[in-house]
């Protein structure tokens, strides 16, 4: 039986045209969590969004698959909030995760996935934030953030937020931005 969660990752990953199966590299300045967090633009991404973020060494175990269910998309572009639309479900893959903070993901749909390097699990008791570098198809480098709580065994409450941090595709800037949530069924 598959575990619901209300995500919608496969839609923001597509948004930052991933490649398969593409594992980030470190040439952007992005070797550790702190590289991360620190960055300026999602710094300011995640308080315009009003996400909470959870730090912690010691995150809920999160592993398992997930079938998301519609949820809505909205975004930040050039400072203007605008209202993106629903997107329909998908199957999200949650594993390998360490005692030391790493995480790996796969999105099905897609079959967008993340190698380990640069995706980082932190939190307390049951409450997490995921932190992720995507290397893009199209040049750009985003950070994905999926911060949220463990409700019980199969259910995970959730929001995400993509940011853009370097070379974004033409009509977009460093710092703009997209967010999901979505109620659970």
């Amino acid at each position: 039986m598959k575990k619901v969660i209300i995500l919608c990752l496969n839609v923001a990953l597509v948004f930052a045209s991933c490649k398969k199966d593409q594992s980030p590299t470190n040439s952007d300045g992005f070797n550790s969590l702190n590289d991360i967090k620190g960055n300026p633009a999602v710094h300011d991404a995640i308080g315009t969004s009003g996400m909470a973020t959870y730090d912690g060494t010691n995150p809920p175990n999160i592993e398992g698959t997930y079938q998301t269910d519609s949820c809505t998309y909205y975004g930040a572009s050039k400072n203007l909030l605008y209202f993106i639309g629903q997107h329909p479900n998908s199957i999200v893959q949650f594993f390998g995760q360490t005692s030391d903070g790493h995480i790996k993901f796969l999105e099905e749909k897609t079959q967008v996935s993340s190698s380990g390097s640069g995706e980082f699990i932190t939190g307390t008791s049951n409450y997490f934030t995921i932190w992720m570098k995507s290397a893009n198809n199209n040049g750009s480098t985003t950070i994905v953030i999926i911060s949220g709580s463990k409700i019980d065994a199969s259910h995970l409450n959730i929001k995400g937020l993509t940011v853009f941090v370097n070379n974004p595709p033409k009509g977009s800037v460093v710092g703009d931005w997209w967010a999901y949530q979505g109620v659970f069924r």
